[in-house]
């Protein structure tokens, strides 16, 4: 008998680290299935989880009745080795026999709980498969009227001429060129525009005081006498930083902006009162 127990051990515990490697498996590929909707579609999709479910709840069954099985054996060897059951007796086996039919009752219920239990709890995830919770959420009205939103009077930029540079350079930078060589800053912008399509990767990875004394050298020859600026008179406008201030917002009187830019205020960048009108202001 005690070989018998020894194989009979043996062979269930290969057989459930067999089943419990498979489960894993199976839950994995029940679980996470992002991987399969490059190539899988969404009825695909749901039958595969479904299929991969239903394979787990089974492995899971066999699992419980192995291990029932198991000790029920165990049990039944030690009890014939210590004389409390015979072979012979009829009660014995019948109460064997009940013990069995209870316990793989017991656990059969506990499976079919456990599985209609998994599939409502993740019933609301299968909606997923169709992307629906993936499109965008319309659009929501606040109540709110565009005259009460108050516009960014430093991002109200307007677009500039042709003659933008094409490659983008950072206003910190063109300022400190434009401080450094006495230029405007649209001129440093067009000369460091310049070098950053004839030097790209080096100007991007380059030293700031490299960068600053190139581009210096490159505007010396075309700033003349741009060390008068309108810049360091403060008659650029504040919201481009480029051209003159031309125009005048009534009825605070400010005098801030270029009329291009002013165009798309409706808040005064100064004192944020409400633009009524604009009125071109002529230097003399």
């Amino acid at each position: 008998m005690e070989v018998v127990s020894a194989v009979v051990t043996g062979i269930v515990q290969t057989i459930g680290a067999v089943l419990s490697a498979a489960l894993a498996v199976v839950y994995r590929i029940a679980t996470t299935y992002a991987w399969m909707a490059s190539f899988a579609g969404p009825v695909l999709l749901f039958l595969i989880r479904i299929v991969a479910w239903i394979i787990h709840i089974v492995l899971l069954s066999l699992l419980y009745w192995l291990t029932t099985l198991y000790w029920i054996v165990r049990a039944g060897i030690a009890w014939f080795n210590t004389g409390i059951l015979r072979s012979d007796c009829s009660k014995c086996v019948l109460l064997i026999e009940v013990v069995a039919y209870v316990a793989i009752t017991t656990l059969s219920v506990r499976v079919a709980w456990e599985f209609l239990r998994s599939l409502s709890s993740r019933a609301m995830n299968t909606r997923n498969l169709d992307g629906r919770f993936d499109e965008p959420l319309p659009p929501v009205d606040l109540g709110i009227e565009d005259e009460e939103v108050l516009p960014d009077a430093w991002s109200s930029v307007p677009q500039q001429s042709t003659a933008e540079p094409s490659v983008y350079v950072p206003n910190d930078l063109a300022y400190a060129v434009a401080d450094i060589a006495d230029c405007t800053p649209s001129t440093a912008r067009a000369v460091l525009s310049k070098m950053y399509a004839d030097n790209g990767t080096y100007l991007l990875t380059g030293p700031v005081d490299v960068i600053l004394a190139a581009a210096a050298a490159e505007l010396s020859s075309q700033c003349g006498k741009d060390s008068t600026s309108e810049a360091q008179k403060g008659e650029t406008c504040i919201i481009c930083w480029d051209r003159s201030r031309t125009a005048v917002f009534a009825p605070c009187g400010h005098h801030a902006a270029c009329v291009e830019c002013s165009k798309e205020l409706t808040l005064c960048p100064v004192c944020r009162t409400k633009v009524r009108s604009v009125v071109r202001y002529f230097r003399p």
